[in-house]
């Protein structure tokens, strides 16, 4: 409440005492005054308690005023080129969610300021003030940066033997930190729009992890036999509570952290996750309590597939959202042959690839001339298949050199699909 409002309650209830006083002054022994008219009261009016109830009214809209003041969010505008870019809510003195990285061509985002000339700089990371706050982008020059970068490393140069001495001490491990890192690199990743509804359970967890004994355990809705066919240092880990999330990696120290990032980032992307362009997330202080109990990053879906059109759907978007990369993976592809062929006959989806059978655990149709360059199969029956579905295609995307792009691809969840249909993929150079 602020100081004007509070004289104006006080002016408020000085008006109703003088009222009171002025009332008063016609009380006798046994009667009131009132309306030109005496009426008999059993007890004579005692002015104090008039007092204390005015005074406790006083205190309880004070109260109730400062509570109402605390907890209501303010808006916190954030302006990009003098137009509204984003509004966040925050409450007074709580974490502000700034937007993630803004860019804009030849420039770079410097701060955000508060006035529109750009000239103060805000430097609040709470808000500190119980009021709305509007917040204006300021950029530099690259060229300019370039210029300071330079001048850093002029300095840079003239103190190596001080910053050699430094970086040589030792560094001591915050396993704390660590985890909070890693929770907030998953934080800002969100669902590609075109698999935003669509997906293979109601809540879909794509990593979880947790701190035990000084280490953080860290589990991926990913194949690790690709992860590790990736370069990868990670393990298999088949217990019937983390079988959405087999792969297993254990983090001892910071020298992981970089490695930690690239599995979070196949992973997303992988499960049709791509980078936020604004991050509403914020980087939190966990306690140990907190860590132990572990986190979990997951999606709900509005659309469960069930049926084998949707699961016909779903997969045949996941096969067009992969592109070729610039570097081959493999050099000997033959551009005639196909790689990967789904068909949908009535409730009953087929899928096959061109992947050694024997070896990936399937059934082998190569004697059938029409599957001679896909001849591994798979059926898809249940979301349990469909799942592995999406990591066999994932596996031959990779050893042919594809790229995933989620979100360059479509789903149309009101397609009507003929009782029996087929798609097939060939690479295109």
């Amino acid at each position: 409440m602020d100081t004007n409002t509070f004289l104006k309650i006080v002016d408020f209830f000085k008006g109703i005492w003088a009222y009171v006083l002025s009332a008063y002054a016609f009380v006798e022994t046994n009667y009131v005054f009132y309306m030109d008219k005496f009426f008999k009261v059993s007890k004579p009016i005692d002015l104090s308690y008039v007092l204390i109830f005015l005074l406790g009214l006083i205190v309880i809209i004070i109260i109730v005023s400062a509570i109402v003041n605390k907890t209501k969010k303010k808006k916190i505008t954030f302006y990009v080129d003098g137009k509204k870019y984003l509004v966040s809510k925050c409450k007074y003195r709580s974490e502000i969610i700034f937007p993630g990285e803004i860019r804009k061509e030849g420039k770079k985002f410097e701060c955000w300021c508060t006035d529109k000339n750009l000239t103060k700089e805000f430097l609040q990371t709470k808000l500190n003030k119980n009021k709305n706050v509007k917040l204006y982008a300021k950029f530099v020059d690259e060229e300019k940066i370039e210029e300071k970068v330079e001048e850093v490393v002029e300095q840079v140069t003239e103190t190596a033997e001080v910053v050699e001495v430094e970086t040589n001490a030792e560094k001591v491990f915050d396993i704390g930190e660590l985890y909070d890192s890693i929770r907030y690199e998953m934080l800002t990743y969100e669902r590609a729009t075109p698999f935003k509804q669509l997906g293979i359970s109601r809540k879909q967890i794509i990593a979880e992890m947790f701190e035990k004994n000084g280490k953080i355990y860290l589990y991926f809705a990913i194949d690790p036999n690709l992860m590790r066919e990736k370069g990868y240092n990670v393990m298999d880990y088949q217990e019937p509570e983390f079988k959405i999330v087999p792969c297993k990696k254990v983090v001892e120290s910071f020298k992981d952290y970089d490695e930690v990032v690239n599995i979070i980032k196949e992973t997303m992307l992988l499960n049709n996750f791509v980078k936020s362009d604004v991050v509403l997330a914020t980087k939190v202080k966990s306690d140990e309590n907190v860590r132990k109990s572990g986190f979990a990053f997951y999606v709900k879906n509005d659309i469960i597939a069930t049926s084998a059109s949707q699961y016909y759907i779903l997969l045949r978007s996941i096969v067009l959202s992969y592109k070729m990369s610039a570097i081959k993976k493999n050099s000997e592809i033959d551009d005639k042959n196909m790689i990967l062929k789904i068909f949908k006959k009535g409730e009953k989806v087929s899928l096959y690839l061109a992947l050694n059978a024997e070896i990936e655990g399937l059934e082998f149709v190569g004697y059938d001339k029409n599957f001679m360059d896909t001849p591994a199969k798979f059926e898809i029956n249940t979301a349990d298949d469909c799942i592995k579905a999406q990591v066999l295609i994932d596996k031959l995307m990779y050893r042919y050199g594809m790229e995933k792009h989620p979100s360059e691809t479509e789903i149309d969840l009101e397609e009507n699909l003929e009782s029996s249909c087929g798609f097939g993929y060939k690479i295109r150079r």
